[in-house]
């Protein structure tokens, strides 16, 4: 016998399969039929989780959004005694994320060209940069130790992190990801490292 989902449960399953249906086609194209066909759902279920494809819309976005920016805390959190590993991981995990998971580089794409919609912009402006205060706030703690170039300017660099993945997200949906491999994706941080003397 199938478990019966439980109300949260259902909620996240709705929002899984939205992001699926998105990523496929785009958020006006996307129909909330397609989503509950994708989900094992009636469009009227849809309905009583979310006023409308819009609010579904935005709820995928924090669902995104909350996975990307919770990784990035834990991440650099795993490596406070070694910072810049830190940083390398971020890369590593962006990399093998989106070679494992294509519908995450097409809706983090897709979400980026519905940004002239006001609620949409907000709530993407929100995670990046939410995203870019992380990343600041541990380049400067780096800085400080002398493991990153003081000449760095701890705001762009941050934000280069941030516009990496978005490149990563291009590269994959063209399917040229292959282009980099693992480590060439880790050394971009290379260039902010002193060198040894």
């Amino acid at each position: 016998m199938k478990k019966r989902l439980s109300k949260d449960e259902r909620r996240k399953n709705i929002i899984i399969s939205a992001i699926m249906v998105f990523s496929k086609k785009n958020f006006n194209a996307a129909t909330t039929a397609e989503i509950a066909k994708e989900a094992g759902v009636s469009e009227a279920l849809i309905y009583q989780h979310f006023k409308s494809k819009k609010e579904l819309f935005l709820e995928s976005m924090d669902f995104t959004g909350t996975f990307f920016v919770e990784n990035l805390k834990e991440l650099l959190n795993q490596y406070t005694n070694d910072p810049v590993e830190g940083f390398r991981a971020v890369y590593k995990f962006y990399y093998n994320y989106l070679k494992q998971n294509p519908t995450l580089a097409k809706m983090s794409l897709m979400i980026t060209a519905e940004a002239d919609d006001i609620d949409i912009k907000e709530k993407l402006k929100k995670y990046l940069d939410k995203s870019a205060e992380i990343l600041e706030k541990s380049i400067r703690n780096t800085q400080k130790k002398g493991l990153l170039l003081k000449s760095a300017n701890p705001k762009i660099l941050a934000w280069t992190i941030v516009g990496n993945y978005q490149l990563l997200s291009l590269l994959k949906l063209t399917d040229n990801l292959n282009i980099f491999d693992e480590q060439s994706v880790i050394s971009l941080i290379e260039p902010f490292i002193p060198k040894k003397k």
